[in-house]
């Protein structure tokens, strides 16, 4: 008879960076009239500022966003865990090009007085998310291969008042 202690279950390994379903990205982000974009970048930056790199404020390179957007990319691009084994197939540097011009040229679009230009500009203020498709992916495909799987990042009251108030948006706009 075996009297050793019975092996605890392994806990499973912190992800690494934001580790959402592609679809809980797409959405919250249409949900939340864009806005999302925002969150998962303060997400990401304060995962990277936990990764030990140098202090910063997640908050201000959130806030200022159509600076820092470039760099948070690159961060995940090179990341050495994330690239184990493989190339990045997505270009940080096109990615937050697409990004800025999207949030420039729609911003200015819904500013328009011509209600089917205000259209035209959200349309594209919504579709920003298409630029950290790419990125998501790459970040989940590492997570997916982590034994054992780590878990995907819980609800949080972020997002939670991210869906009221994209709501609301919606509300206000549609009616």
């Amino acid at each position: 008879m075996d009297n050793a202690p019975a092996k605890a279950p392994e806990a499973p390994p912190r992800p690494r960076f934001l580790y959402i379903p592609i679809e809980r990205l797409i959405i919250m982000d249409v949900i939340a009239t864009g806005w999302f974009e925002f969150y998962w970048m303060y997400l990401n930056w304060r995962e990277y500022r936990r990764l030990g790199e140098k202090p910063f404020s997640p908050f201000w390179r959130t806030v200022l966003g159509f600076y820092y957007v470039y760099h948070l990319l690159k961060a995940i691009h090179r990341d050495p865990e994330l690239g184990r084994g493989r190339e990045p197939s997505f270009s940080p540097g096109l990615l937050a090009a697409a990004w800025v011009l999207l949030l420039a040229v729609s911003v200015g679009m819904m500013i328009y007085d011509n209600a089917a230009v205000r259209l035209i500009g959200l349309n594209l203020f919504l579709l920003k998310y298409l630029c950290f498709i790419p990125v998501q992916l790459h970040v989940n495909r590492h997570n997916d291969e982590l034994e054992p799987k780590p878990e995907y990042l819980d609800w949080t009251a972020g997002q939670a008042v991210l869906l009221l108030v994209g709501i609301i948006t919606w509300l206000v706009y549609l009616f």
